[in-house]
């Protein structure tokens, strides 16, 4: 796939295959057009030439099997609204009564922890709150696939630490597909069982770094193995190149 803006071109000759239950990052230089890849593979900007298949059919617009979870997490969700409102609202579309709608809400706020927080409006929450209720309500919409833009940036070094864990923690519970973009290539190497490396003007994939750390990390042995700084090492030498 490639994608330009008139006589500006962004990304050139992408060719990625996501399994089933893989967690994927993706990670460059500012600017290089991470945003834009992601927001390509969900369906709301069309490609200037290839395409982008789901299983064997082509995207040509969002879809329910996608959930998209931005890094304004406060600005994507409805103040007016309590949290289990705004996990149930995107369901309104499918035509689901009520009692459906907040039973469905109700499960995914339970499954990323927040339970308990169904009633409360979302500046009563913190900030990591808030954003377990995003992706709650990607959830909700029984995506299979979840994308996720900078999903941590925002947040203090705790918190971000404490929601990497939880999506890892999702990704093998609800056997989803997870591709988050980020700058932090600790991060990246944490989470993937593949690192996505963008770099040039237009951007291309220069290295694909497979991730050998097994599936259950620990946010202090996993970056203490000297594998990991072997991998963190090899994607940030890529990206400075």
């Amino acid at each position: 796939m490639s994608k330009s803006y008139g006589s500006v071109h962004v990304l050139n000759d992408i060719n990625v295959t996501v399994a089933p239950g893989e967690f994927i990052c993706i990670v460059g230089p500012s600017g290089v057009g991470k945003t834009t890849l992601l927001r390509s593979l969900s369906g709301l900007i069309d490609l200037s030439a290839g395409e982008v298949r789901v299983g064997d059919d082509v995207l040509d617009g969002p879809i329910p099997d996608i959930g998209l979870v931005f890094q304004d997490y406060r600005g994507s969700l409805m103040p007016w609204m309590r949290t289990l409102e705004n996990v149930a609202f995107p369901l309104r579309g499918k035509g689901m009564g009520k009692a459906e709608r907040n039973k469905i809400a109700q499960k995914c706020l339970e499954d990323v922890g927040l339970g308990d927080a169904a009633h409360s409006y979302p500046w009563e929450l913190s900030g990591g709150m808030q954003q377990r209720v995003a992706i709650a309500r990607a959830l909700a919409y029984d995506a299979h696939i979840l994308l996720m833009d900078e999903p941590f940036g925002a947040l203090d070094a705790q918190t971000r630490l404490g929601l990497e864990d939880l999506v890892l923690d999702l990704r093998k519970r609800l056997n989803i597909s997870v591709i988050v973009v980020t700058h932090d290539i600790d991060e990246a190497v944490y989470l993937a069982d593949r690192v996505v490396v963008l770099s040039g003007k237009p951007a291309t994939v220069i290295d694909i770094v497979d991730v050998d750390l097994g599936n259950d990390r620990d946010q202090i042995t996993t970056k203490s193995d000297p594998l990991f700084v072997e991998y963190r090492n090899r994607v940030l030498k890529e990206i400075m190149r």
